[in-house]
């Protein structure tokens, strides 16, 4: 495992992170259909973190890249959703962060010549 490897294979579970916990902290809202919606983020949240624990545990760079893609482009429309909601500018810049560093990321390991 490369330390580029490394470095885009944290990044990729670190980016899972706050969706899940968000979505998670949403089942116990008193809403029901707050908490329906709260259901399917919580699993295609959980689902991704998972994928991204894969990565590290099973060293493939080309699972690796389909993920951190993924998740740039989740970033990236989380922090147009922040936008158009006019949210906190905490909560655009911290995706639009992420979904920086994920392809600043890819673009490393890619330079590495990572074999897909």
């Amino acid at each position: 495992m490369t330390a580029q490897y490394l470095v885009l294979a944290v990044l990729t579970l670190l980016s899972t992170v706050p969706s899940t916990f968000v979505s998670a902290r949403e089942l116990r809202n008193p809403h029901p259909e707050t908490v329906r919606v709260a259901r399917y983020l919580t699993v295609r949240s959980g689902a991704l973190a998972l994928a991204a624990v894969v990565a590290l545990v099973f060293v493939s760079p080309g699972w690796l890249l389909a993920l951190a893609v993924i998740m740039a482009l989740v970033q990236a429309a989380d922090a147009v959703l922040a936008v158009l909601g006019r949210l906190k500018p905490v909560m655009v810049l911290g995706p639009i962060v992420a979904a920086v560093a994920l392809v600043a990321a890819i673009a490393w390991l890619l330079s590495n010549g990572a074999q897909l």
